[in-house]
């Protein structure tokens, strides 16, 4: 009786200062132990959000076109069709040049009269391309589309327009006799060579060489 009444004073005691009783008390204690808090659950896996992809705008496609004048497309008929002359003139060239250094004591009539003619037509003929072809050149540096191909027909043809004008310069002393007894080809070299980049120019430019 006595052990009754202490067990049922201590039990009040722990009623009131600790907290409620474990009931039922196997199963209690079993939880009890358990962590209070339990580990928060793993975060779902979501791919990254890949960057923004920067919108193109108005503006910006506008820089990239380019719109020739209406010049331009005159030019460049112009600069085309005068072009189709320049191989058979230069072979017509070559052969009377030919000509008149082999036979230069006698030379033919028809080589004689017609290798000048001929010259003062692949001048007009370079001097109607190099404005047509240069002011053309001129307008289209600042289209950003242009090919590398058009930059080296100008370097070309410049090239050949001084090697044409040195030509012409040499035209005094071309088939005379100097010194040892041998004849001056300054003129003809200069000619040959001068040919030579205008027909790599003009053949960058045609088809099937030409691509793009």
């Amino acid at each position: 009786m006595i052990l009754l009444a202490i067990a049922s004073l201590l039990a009040a005691l722990d009623g009131a200062t600790g907290p409620e009783p474990c009931r039922p008390w196997p199963a209690c204690a079993l939880v009890a132990g358990l962590p209070s808090r339990l580990p928060a659950p793993a975060q779902e896996w979501r791919p990254a959000a890949s960057s923004p992809v920067p919108a193109v705008s108005a503006d910006t496609v506008r820089q990239e076109l380019f719109e020739y004048s209406d010049a331009y497309a005159t030019r460049l008929t112009i600069h085309r069709s005068a072009s189709y002359a320049t191989l058979p003139l230069f072979a017509a060239q070559v052969v009377t040049g030919e000509v008149l250094l082999r036979d230069r004591a006698s030379p033919p009539a028809w080589a004689k009269s017609a290798h000048g003619p001929i010259a003062a037509g692949l001048a007009g003929l370079f001097l109607i391309n190099t404005v047509t072809g240069g002011l053309n050149a001129l307008e289209a540096r600042r289209d950003p589309n242009a090919s590398v191909r058009g930059t080296a027909h100008t370097l070309l043809m410049l090239l050949a327009d001084a090697g044409f004008v040195f030509t012409g310069l040499t035209i005094e002393s071309a088939g005379t006799v100097g010194p040892y007894g041998r004849t001056r080809t300054k003129h003809r070299k200069a000619a040959l060579i001068s040919m030579g980049f205008a027909t790599v120019g003009y053949a960058i430019m045609i088809p099937p060489l030409r691509k793009d």
